[in-house]
């Protein structure tokens, strides 16, 4: 192996660790928002986040809060 395939080998690591570390908050800052029900309800409007978003992931706001949220900046 090579510097370059030892700095490769590196930034693959640190790289999955930062994504480990962002899903591990992900996961921390959406559950506040889950109803007894098991459904996500959007922290702006206060209707259920669409499926689809919540498969994957996308659990904080409904598409057209998260698209306001977005426009705002």
């Amino acid at each position: 192996m090579d510097n370059v395939d030892y700095a490769q080998k590196q930034q693959d690591i640190m790289l999955a660790q930062q994504l480990a570390i962002a899903h591990a908050k992900a996961q921390v800052i959406t559950t506040h928002n889950q109803n007894s029900d098991g459904d996500y309800e959007c922290i702006d409007c206060g209707e259920l986040v669409e499926p689809q978003r919540v498969k994957l992931g996308l659990t904080l706001r409904c598409i057209g809060c998260q698209q306001d949220y977005e426009k705002k900046g």
